[in-house]
């Protein structure tokens, strides 16, 4: 237990290094160092969960082979093999479609403490080095997996699914957010890490692990209801978290491109409707359960939060 806290501060230490240089060689160093203290964390009493780390160190050590050998001709004239490699490599790190295959097989075996810093931590150091390339390539790949992340969500059953997908569509956000010269995808990128850490923490404790867990009656209401509402924020419902820093971010894109708004927003329509169409059986099945008024008073807090915040920084963007 103390080792893989040990970890966990190690990995945030190379995240820091990360963001404060802007050498190749040390954002190369830093992943690889990010990479080796992940696998210690993941590492379960299962064959399977061994099979899930060498699939893991294979991915992201083919990814750093093409970082290095990109990052390492940067001073050549061959700037195309160069910008390709590079941003490909930090699209397979990042897990994006056509890239998002490996994720998919990993988290199968991962508990959801690695899940969520799969899904989150893992993705700040490619992000801090795209945030500074703003290539083609990056902006079409995000387009892309936009696109097909809301297609491939749909129908599916089991959570962790579910969330990978969410998490494709949310980078692409971030990604596409960078374009318009903004820091907001950092905010972003917060908000959206509070979502996930705080949806997998019910999933541990409740043991869920698809929308027909929901169902059990040994669950809690407040879980259930809890597990509902940040599903409809990571979907974009408003009046959540997620419908706010979506609105926030079109308000930037918009100066950059407007084709990318539209498909933004046909993106987030889709998938407002695939997540309602999740969480409506279960919203219908308990539709006559008496909450507590303290819970109705927690929920209420939460959303006058959620305005107030989000006022104060659309002032601030304004000013």
């Amino acid at each position: 237990m103390f080792f893989k806290s040990l970890m966990k501060w190690m990995i945030m230490l190379t995240i820091i290094i990360s963001i404060s240089s802007n050498n190749w060689f040390i954002f190369w160093i830093m992943m690889e160092m990010n990479m080796m203290m992940f696998i210690p964390i993941m590492k379960q009493n299962k064959m399977q969960n061994c099979n899930s780390m060498i699939s893991y160190f294979i991915v992201q050590s083919f990814s750093s082979i093409m970082f290095f050998m990109g990052s390492s001709i940067m001073m050549t004239n061959y700037l195309i093999i160069n910008e390709t490699l590079i941003n490909v490599s930090l699209m397979i790190k990042l897990a994006m479609i056509p890239f998002h295959s490996w994720l998919i097989s990993i988290s199968e075996t991962l508990d959801y403490n690695s899940f969520s810093i799969i899904l989150t931590i893992q993705k700040l150091i490619p992000l801090f080095i795209l945030s500074f390339m703003k290539s083609g390539i990056t902006f079409i790949i995000s387009i892309l997996s936009l696109i097909m992340s809301s297609i491939m969500i749909f129908n599916l059953k089991l959570f962790k699914k579910i969330l990978i997908f969410s998490s494709i569509s949310h980078l692409s956000w971030m990604i596409i957010i960078m374009f318009s010269s903004s820091s907001f995808w950092l905010f972003y990128m917060t908000i959206y890490m509070f979502m996930i850490f705080s949806i997998c923490k019910i999933f541990k404790k409740t043991n869920i692990n698809s929308l027909q867990d929901l169902m059990k009656p040994k669950i809690m209401n407040n879980d259930k209801i809890s597990i509902i509402i940040l599903m409809m924020s990571l979907g974009g419902l408003p009046p959540f978290f997620g419908f706010m820093i979506k609105f926030l971010a079109i308000i930037i894109i918009i100066k950059y491109s407007i084709i990318s708004i539209i498909i933004l927003i046909l993106s987030s329509l889709i998938n407002i409707f695939i997540y309602l169409q999740m969480v409506t059986p279960i919203l219908l099945i308990y539709k006559n359960l008496n909450y507590s008024l303290n819970f109705y008073k927690v929920y209420n807090n939460l959303i006058l939060s959620m305005v107030v915040i989000m006022t104060f920084v659309l002032i601030n963007m304004m000013l």
